[in-house]
């Protein structure tokens, strides 16, 4: 019985993860490649972009350092009739915040936060 939940639990957590896009995969990834082999390969895409006769399928990567996502790669397949035509990678770094840190390390409550001059 217990050998029978572990096996159980092991298989729930087996098929949680799914595939992610790599700048590896998306060049492994050929023209002429059909869109079921592009599935098999990469998964289910971020977004599907419909364009006059072109359909264009997004996958997303994202580097993240702790909560903040510090640098996105967009990869687009641009597929027609039913086969890749084209692909395409897209770099995004996200503006740095301008927070100021002293705010970051300090809690005020409603009493004793600073009053700023009006000018």
């Amino acid at each position: 019985m217990k050998k029978l939940c572990l096996l159980f639990t092991s298989l729930l957590l087996f098929s949680c993860g799914h595939k992610v896009m790599t700048m590896q995969a998306f060049y492994d990834i050929p023209t002429g490649t059909t869109v079921q082999e592009l599935k098999q390969a990469a998964g289910r895409p971020y977004a599907i972009h419909k364009k006059d006769e072109v359909e264009e399928y997004e996958y997303v990567e994202r580097f993240q350092n702790g909560n903040r996502t510090i640098l996105e790669r967009h990869y687009f397949f641009i597929v027609k009739d039913n086969q890749v035509i084209q692909k395409r990678v897209e770099q995004i770094n996200p503006p740095p915040y301008s927070i100021n840190s002293y705010d970051l390390q300090t809690t005020y409550s409603e009493e004793d936060e600073p009053t700023r001059e009006q000018d």
